[in-house]
């Protein structure tokens, strides 16, 4: 009622499209939505991606998270919270989408096989909440690409909201859709 003056095009612009979600409706033992198994959850829906970004509602989960999904095999769990240096994060983020770049132009075949034989494949995890997410890849030079985002909507905080109770995090979420179009 509120949006009635509004045009689809004006519409389509406040609200999410639903092919920017995919189903985890199907996720069940042994897979159960939990800490225990956040790795195998990632390892599952994030296939062969090489930058996952895992968004939670707080500072205290990131953390949690980070913890769960540190052995995870040829990953690298990396918080991005409050608590570290900005400028440390952005160079964070900045050196990912370097490596990003570097992979995609000017490797000859032999070099590119050296490398990824050196690093082994290795997919980085971002953890972080949705502000601090994207107040860093906005600053980040040059753009960081990244398919899969899993928002931690499971987690309830001790006053049992969930990401989705703040406003402020569905602008963000918004906002992080357009930014990786």
């Amino acid at each position: 009622k509120d949006n009635e003056e509004l045009s689809t095009i004006e519409l389509s612009e406040k609200f999410f499209n639903k092919k920017q979600f995919r189903s985890t409706s199907d996720c069940k033992e042994p897979l159960v939505r939990n800490l225990d198994n956040y790795s195998q959850f990632i390892e599952k829906y994030a296939g062969q991606e090489k930058v996952v970004v895992v968004l939670a509602m707080s500072n205290i989960r990131c953390c949690d998270i980070v913890r769960a999904t540190k052995l995870m095999k040829g990953s690298r769990s990396l918080k991005l919270i409050s608590k570290n240096k900005l400028k440390s994060d952005i160079a964070l983020v900045g050196a990912i989408a370097r490596g990003q770049q570097k992979a995609s132009t000017g490797q000859t075949a032999q070099k590119k096989q050296k490398k990824h034989r050196k690093q082994g494949q290795e997919r980085a995890v971002l953890i972080a909440t949705p502000a601090r997410f994207v107040n860093v890849v906005k600053q980040s030079e040059p753009v960081l690409e990244f398919g899969t985002v899993v928002l931690d909507s499971s987690y309830l905080d001790p006053k049992s909201r969930s990401i989705f109770d703040e406003s402020t995090n569905l602008a963000l979420l918004k906002e992080l859709a357009e930014l990786n179009e």
